[in-house]
């Protein structure tokens, strides 16, 4: 019974306020019914302007403005070309190319459309590659025309380079909205999905908003993941100790272009021997990861599968340093920290074959190192001049000399025809791996650590 008057009580009590009140009332719920509709339909505009989604990224490492990682670049900028898996480029901003007979002269044509964040059109006139030897300039408002002093076949692989205006404006699929930056290095890095982009370029993070931030160390970078400041941490060498933590995803990948190996000084008496490099090479064990034994990665079009390898060979090892005639050989393995594990294993099997080893770990490159363990960047396009030719006192870090690897690298760069590339190369490949200036051994691993 007091239940039922109770509700009798509370329904008069409604209906005397609704009806003492009822114009109020009235105008609250056509309000309130407007103010749901409004905040649906703009909902979209708050979420992406108002409360954006957003993707925080560690890198590990020290970057000017200019040189931010290719991987960045990318995000906010394209070039004239991109690069297949296979290492050979194809379209992108520029929608064809043209080259003349003799390989000299090159005509780009632009796609029409494609706008700079700041709202202007791209044109020949806006391109700003600088290339020694080569010069450019607009053939018309979508053509652009490059004339080389000498032919030189690798250049549209070259044109893959992202294009920029002043203040790292570009055409990517996102563009910049905040840069800090100490010193001259670059600390955080904001960027915002940029609207009516015509080009289609992958990215592997898909947010309103990307902020990458820098950090000096890999100890620092972990810290900033464990106090909830980043979402992800890309591109370390380990796992590193949040692969114990819980609600840690690690995400593992090979770099095709990047090929850890063993470098031998040529200038050094020991290491001038062919025998004795052979013998180091084939006593070396297999590390973890991806394999890489050519001088030019698997995964390239102009990959001899017929070169020499050096897979692991105790018996052939000892065989090569009989006959190189090499008494009580010892040699110091420099490397870098992070495959310092590495570098041990492999002077554990050089002292079972009798080769007195000391590990000096390095943290820049050591001019007069003997033996040298670390990682080099192989460019796509099977062109290796720079790494390989005697002139190039610079890149060239084991001072290799040979004149029919020379030669061979020369030819290369000149010709035109893909078949013709791919016979230069082949036997570039097979003279260069009998050599053996270098031991290639893995494609690094390197992972990426986010939140489950």
């Amino acid at each position: 019974m007091s239940v039922q008057r109770t509700f009798l009580i509370s329904t008069w009590l409604i209906k005397s306020f609704i009806k003492r009140y009822k114009t109020p009332v009235i105008i609250a719920a056509v309000a309130g019914a407007l103010f749901a509709v409004g905040f649906w339909k703009l909902y979209p505009y708050l979420k992406a302007n108002v409360f954006p989604e957003r993707t925080v990224v560690g890198i590990v490492g020290s970057y000017r403005p200019t040189e931010l990682p290719l991987p960045i670049q990318n995000y906010i900028s394209a070039g004239f070309t991109t690069i297949t898996e296979n290492g050979e480029a194809v379209p992108l901003v520029a929608s064809k190319w043209e080259v003349s007979k003799e390989g000299t002269r090159y005509f780009f044509y632009l796609n029409q459309g494609v706008r700079w964040h700041d709202g202007e059109e791209l044109t020949a006139h806006d391109v700003n590659y600088n290339f020694r030897d080569v010069t450019i300039a607009p053939a018309d408002r979508y053509t652009l025309k490059m004339e080389l002093e000498e032919p030189f076949s690798p250049l549209p692989t070259l044109l893959s380079r992202p294009l920029f205006k002043p203040g790292l404006v570009g055409i990517g699929p996102y563009e910049v909205v905040q840069l800090d930056v100490e010193g001259e290095a670059v600390e955080s890095l904001l960027l915002r999905r940029a609207d009516d982009q015509h080009l289609d370029i992958p990215t592997t993070y898909t947010t309103e908003l990307i902020e990458f931030r820098f950090y000096p160390s890999i100890e620092a970078a972990v810290l900033a993941f464990k106090l909830g400041e980043i979402d992800y941490i890309e591109g370390l060498p380990s796992k590193t100790e949040l692969a114990t933590e819980g609600n840690v995803s690690i995400t593992q990948t090979d770099a095709p272009n990047t090929i850890l190996a063993l470098f031998y000084n040529h200038q050094h008496e020991l290491l001038g021997s062919k025998e004795f490099r052979q013998a180091l090479s084939y006593a070396t064990p297999d590390l973890s990861g991806t394999p890489s034994r050519s001088v030019i990665p698997s995964t390239s079009w102009a990959y001899n599968e017929n070169a020499k390898q050096y897979t692991p060979n105790p018996e052939k090892a000892q065989e090569m340093l009989e006959k190189s005639e090499v008494e009580s050989p010892s040699i110091t393995l420099s490397v870098f920290p992070e495959y310092l594990l590495q570098a041990e294993t492999i002077a554990a099997a050089w002292r079972e074959l009798g080769v007195e080893v000391n590990v000096q770990v390095v943290r820049f490159f050591p001019p007069d190192y003997e033996v040298l363990l670390g990682v080099q960047e192989i460019p796509s396009d099977p062109d290796q001049y720079q790494l390989w030719h005697s002139t190039q006192e610079q890149t060239n870090i084991t001072h290799y000399n040979n004149q029919k690897i020379d030669k061979l690298l020369e030819e290369g760069r000149t010709l035109q025809l893909k078949e013709e590339r791919i016979e230069v190369y082949r036997e570039f490949q097979r003279y260069i791996m009998e050599d053996n200036p270098a031991h290639f051994l893995v494609h690094p691993t390197v992972y990426r650590i986010s939140r489950t």
